[in-house]
């Protein structure tokens, strides 16, 4: 959801699975969520209905699997190095 999200993309689920029902979230796991949606929707009223938000996270992850399946496809072999230095620089640049 995150790389979706940082990316500025997000892309449709065609083909949903309830895998992983909204209760087996964690408080922390749903703070990381909540946010997107107040911010794609720019109101703090959003918060009420939250099965959007959800929504708008299925469609960023979506994306980010997406790009992690693009850049596993071209980069070096120890991907989840390359993948955790990336996500080091992005949160550095946050800073």
């Amino acid at each position: 959801m995150a790389l979706g999200y940082y990316s500025g993309q997000k892309s449709p689920v065609t083909e949903k699975q309830n895998n992983i029902p909204v209760q087996a979230l964690t408080e922390r796991h749903k703070w990381a969520v909540l946010p997107i949606g107040v911010m794609e929707k720019e109101d703090l009223l959003s918060l009420k209905d939250e099965t959007s938000i959800y929504s708008l996270a299925e469609q960023y992850a979506n994306e980010g699997i997406k790009i992690l399946k693009s850049q596993m496809d071209h980069k070096e072999l120890n991907y989840s190095k390359a993948l955790e230095a990336e996500l080091r620089d992005i949160l550095l640049e946050k800073e």
